[in-house]
C-alpha cells in the first residue's frame, strides 16, 4: 500500500465510519432479503472475491488524489446522497445496495480520480454481482432456463426409451412426479456460475470482450448441468428405482456439477486465452506505468475542497441512514429491520375435519403427491368427493405474512387466468379470499380457494404495493413480521370446472376455513411446550 492511499485512509477514518454506519440498516436488510434467495446464498463468497481484487488493487495503486474541486466529485456525491435518501425513503434494500456502490465509486474518485476508478473498478464489477437486475430480469432468465431444460430433458428421455408425460415443469414418471424446481434446484447455479466466471476474468485480467463470449457461454454450462441431473435422474428411477434426485445423492450431485462448472470455467478461459494470444492478459503492473507515486513525504495529498465533499457526504450518509433506523423500529414504527419471532419455531397444530361438510364426503387415502401447492413448513391436506368430481383441502404454516399462492402454482406450470378478491362475511368480520382459475397445458382445469390468517385470528390482506414496474424495480419491501397460516380448497379436472362444483367448492371452502380457524384459534392460546 502506497503512501498516498496510506494518508488519504488516515485522513478519512472519521467519514469511512460514518458512512459505514449510514449504510450499515439497509445494507443489512439487504444482506437478509438475499440470503433468503437460494440463488443468491453465494454472496458472501462473492463478497470475499471482491476483497481480494480490492487488496490486489490497494497494493498496485499509484496516483496523485485529485487536486481541488472537480465538478465530477459533486456530481457522484449528489448522485449518491439523493439515491441514497429515495432508499431509506422508500425502504427500498436494492436502492441501498445501489447507492452503496455510488459511494464506493464516489470515495474511488475522490482518492484518484479516474485512474483509482480504473484500478478499483475490478472489485465494484465483482460487487455488483450480487445486485439483482431490476424488473425481475433473474427470475425471467431462471424460469425460461428451467423451462429449456424441461423440455430438453424429455426429448432425451424419449431417446431413452424412458415412459413419461410432461406437465408444466413436472416430469410424471410411473410411480413418482418429479417437479424441477425441488429436484433440479442446482438451476440457481446460474448466477453462482456467473460470478465464477466473472471474478476468475476479473483476476486474470482478461480484456472486457471475453466476458461477452464467457458469461453466456457459462449460462449454457450450467444449463446442459441441469440437462443431464434431470435426464439422468429420472432414468435411474424408472429402470433401476434409484433416486438420485433427493437427499444426500442430490447434494453430491450437485456439488459435482458445480465443481464441474469451474473446471469448464478455466477451460474456457485458456480456450480464448488461446485463440486471442494477440489480447493476453494484461501484465502485473500495468497500472503504475505512466501513474507515478507521490515523492516521499507529500502530505498535500487531500485537498480542502474535496475533504470538504467526503466529509458532508459522509455526515448526510450517516445521520439519514441512523435516523430512518431509528423512525423505523421505536414504537409505532414499521420495525422493517426487526424480524418476525414466531417463525422461527413451528408448532404442530393437531387440526381435523369432519367426514362430511357441505355434502362434501371426506375420502380416507390421501395421495403422497397432490396438484394442489403446499409449500409450508408444515402441511395438513384431506381429500373431499362430491358432486362428481375431487377437490383437497389444505392447510399451510408458517409462512411470512400473507403469501399469495399464485405464485407457486405459477412455478409449477399453471397459468393464472383470473384472480378475483371474494369478501366472505363471518359475523362481525369480513374474510378476504382470493379465487383462482388455473389451466396448464391444453386439458387440465383447476379453481383455487385461499385465504391467510395470523396467530390472532386476523385475515390478512396482501401488503399494500405499488404499481406494475415500481414493484418489480423497487421491490417489495413491506416488512412481513407476522406468522400466516394459508387455508386453500383446489379442485381440478381435464376440463373446465362445472358452475355446481366450483360453488361448492367455495361453500366447503367457507365452512372448512371456519372450523380450522376456530381450531387454530384454541390451540394459539395454549403455552407452547417442548
Amino acid at each position: 500500500m502506497n503512501l498516498v492511499l496510506k494518508n488519504w485512509l488516515k485522513a478519512n477514518r472519521l467519514n469511512l465510519l460514518l458512512a459505514t454506519a449510514g449504510l450499515a440498516p439497509l445494507l443489512w436488510v439487504f444482506g437478509n432479503a438475499l440470503w433468503h434467495r437460494s440463488a443468491y446464498q453465494f454472496f458472501p463468497l462473492a463478497l470475499v472475491a471482491t476483497g481480494l481484487l480490492a487488496g490486489r488493487a490497494a497494493r498496485e495503486f499509484s496516483a496523485h488524489p485529485v487536486r481541488g474541486k472537480s465538478r465530477m466529485t459533486t456530481m457522484l456525491a449528489l448522485a449518491a446522497g439523493l439515491v441514497f435518501l429515495a432508499g431509506n425513503v422508500l425502504w427500498s434494500p436494492w436502492l441501498g445496495i445501489f447507492a452503496s456502490l455510488l459511494v464506493l465509486i464516489f470515495f474511488a474518485w475522490s482518492l484518484g480520480g479516474g485512474r483509482a476508478l480504473k484500478v478499483f473498478l475490478p472489485g465494484l464489477l465483482m460487487l455488483s454481482s450480487i445486485i439483482p437486475p431490476p424488473l425481475g430480469g433473474d427470475e425471467t432468465l431462471t424460469l425460461w432456463l428451467r423451462s429449456m431444460a424441461v423440455v430438453t430433458s424429455s426429448c432425451l428421455l424419449d431417446v431413452l426409451k424412458v415412459v413419461h408425460t410432461l406437465e408444466g415443469n413436472t416430469i410424471l414418471l410411473p410411480g413418482k412426479s418429479l417437479l424441477v424446481v425441488e429436484a433440479c434446484s442446482g438451476i440457481n447455479s446460474v448466477l453462482l456460475g456467473i460470478a465464477l466466471c466473472l471474478f476468475w476474468s476479473l483476476w486474470q485480467r482478461r480484456p472486457p470482450g471475453w466476458l461477452l463470449a464467457a458469461l453466456p457461454l457459462t449460462c449454457a454450462f450450467v444449463w446442459l448441468g441441469n440437462v443431464l441431473r434431470i435426464t439422468t435422474g429420472a432414468a435411474l428411477y424408472y429402470y433401476y428405482q434409484i433416486d438420485w434426485l433427493s437427499g444426500r445423492a442430490h447434494e453430491i450431485f450437485g456439488l459435482a456439477l458445480i465443481l464441474g462448472y469451474g473446471a469448464l470455467i478455466w477451460s474456457l478461459d485458456q480456450l480464448l486465452a488461446f485463440l486471442g494470444r494477440q489480447a493476453t492478459s494484461i501484465p502485473a503492473g500495468h497500472h503504475n506505468r505512466n501513474n507515478p507515486m507521490l515523492p516521499p513525504g507529500e502530505d498535500d495529498f487531500s485537498p480542502k475542497p474535496v475533504a470538504r465533499t467526503n466529509r458532508n457526504l459522509a455526515w448526510f450518509l450517516a445521520v439519514v441512514g441512523v435516523g430512518f433506523c431509528i423512525g423505523r423500529i421505536i414504537p409505532g414504527g414499521s420495525h422493517a429491520v426487526a424480524p418476525g419471532s414466531r417463525m422461527s419455531t413451528p408448532r404442530d397444530l393437531p387440526l381435523s375435519l369432519p367426514a362430511e361438510i357441505a355434502g362434501w364426503r371426506q375420502l380416507n387415502n390421501v395421495p403422497e403427491t397432490s396438484f394442489a401447492e403446499t409449500l409450508g413448513v408444515r402441511s395438513l391436506i384431506w381429500r373431499y368427493a362430491g358432486n362428481g368430481a375431487e377437490l383437497v383441502v389444505a392447510v399451510d404454516y408458517p409462512l411470512e405474512g400473507f403469501h399469495n399462492v399464485k405464485a407457486c402454482y405459477f412455478n409449477n406450470g399453471w397459468q393464472i387466468k383470473t384472480e378475483e378478491k371474494i369478501m366472505m362475511d363471518q359475523g362481525s368480520t369480513s374474510r378476504p379470499t382470493f379465487k383462482l382459475a388455473l389451466q396448464r397445458s391444453i386439458c387440465q382445469h383447476a379453481v383455487v380457494f385461499h385465504a391467510v390468517l395470523n396467530e390472532r385470528g386476523e385475515w390478512l390482506q396482501p401488503p399494500v404495493q405499488k404499481e406494475g414496474w415500481q414493484v418489480r424495480l423497487l421491490g417489495n419491501t413491506a416488512p412481513t413480521i407476522q406468522t400466516g397460516y394459508r387455508i386453500q380448497v383446489f379442485t381440478g379436472a381435464y376440463a373446465p370446472i362445472p358452475d355446481n362444483v366450483e360453488q361448492g367448492a367455495r361453500e366447503l371452502f367457507y365452512q372448512a376455513s371456519q372450523l380450522l380457524r376456530q381450531q387454530m384459534m384454541n390451540q394459539f392460546s395454549k403455552p407452547i411446550t417442548h
